[in-house]
């Protein structure tokens, strides 16, 4: 699995939850898996970290 930076994590979730974006959308601006942002957004609400 590919390595992504904590600044670009924070972004997807930022643009999620802050922004109101969806999942697919916010997979498709940031070029990234709709299941990766899921996976951000989840652990983000879950643990309160990425």
């Amino acid at each position: 699995m590919k390595s992504y930076s904590i600044d670009l994590r924070e972004k997807i979730v930022a643009a999620h939850i802050q922004k109101n974006i969806s999942i697919r959308k916010v997979a498709n601006i940031f070029s990234v898996s709709k299941s990766l942002v899921q996976k951000l957004v989840k652990q983000q609400k879950v643990d309160g970290n990425l």
